[in-house]
């Protein structure tokens, strides 16, 4: 049986972190949630992970968007990486998209745009390399 990839998601508030992990979870993923950017980085740096996505809120405390991209990034390339915002503007978004995230989603979303993107992303060509 093939392992189901896995999601990573951060977010702060649990109520919205546990109905985001609930919706990938149904979806078919192995979805995994942290409130804390720290634990989510020491948990997906060392390994070697053959497929996913990290969904993260965009607006992290005292971290500028891009900042929060590039630590992702660094931790694990080769996943690739989804920002919700409830509060952002357009150079916000693109100044994450330049920084290597995958999309730029603001909420609210509906659930079935959510799974799409994040089926998208992890089918995009050069993830998993």
């Amino acid at each position: 049986m093939a392992s189901r990839p896995s999601i990573f998601l951060l977010h702060s508030e649990p109520a919205l972190l546990q109905s985001l992990q609930a919706l990938f979870y149904r979806a078919g993923y192995n979805a995994r949630a942290y409130q804390d950017l720290h634990a989510l980085i020491r948990s997906i740096a060392p390994k070697d992970i053959k497929d996913g996505a990290i969904v993260a809120n965009a607006q992290q405390p005292e971290m500028q968007t891009n900042v929060l991209v590039e630590l992702l990034s660094a931790a694990q390339p080769r996943l690739p990486i989804i920002l919700l915002a409830a509060r952002s503007d357009i150079a916000t978004a693109v100044q994450a998209l330049k920084s290597g995230a995958s999309h730029f989603i603001e909420m609210p979303v509906v659930d079935r745009i959510l799974l799409e993107e994040v089926e998208n992303a992890i089918a995009r060509p050069g993830h998993y390399a």
